[in-house]
């Protein structure tokens, strides 16, 4: 793990969906039906779509202890019926989908 001078350790997962025009919001009924049991896992440290710029767009970010933590939560998530419901449910809105690893580091001195 790495650690930062705000004392932030591990990954962050930031995921990003680009979904099939006109979809927002039946993505996020499906999305808000297993979000509660999705959180028993790990909380997201935000969830965002676009209204302006790119547009049918879904950003969040979720925070893990390591890539290792990442694929055991992930797939403790997965056996959870209801999640994994409301991941195949939201499957068919989307058109493209991609995920960035992000490690916390020192804040650059530009000034």
């Amino acid at each position: 793990n790495r650690s930062s001078d705000n004392g932030q350790t591990g990954i962050f997962e930031y995921r990003s969906y680009t979904l099939k025009p006109g979809t927002l919001a039946q993505w996020a009924h499906c999305f808000q039906q297993g979000f509660e049991d999705r959180k028993q896992y790990s909380e997201p440290l935000g969830i965002w779509f676009s209204e302006v710029g790119q547009l049918n767009a879904v950003h969040h970010i979720w925070h893990y202890e390591s890539l290792q933590h990442r694929i055991e939560v992930r797939n403790q998530a997965l056996l959870n019926e209801v999640w994994r419901e409301t991941v195949r449910g939201t499957a068919p809105f989307l058109q493209t989908m991609w995920s960035r690893i992000l490690r916390p580091t020192k804040p650059l001195d530009i000034l």
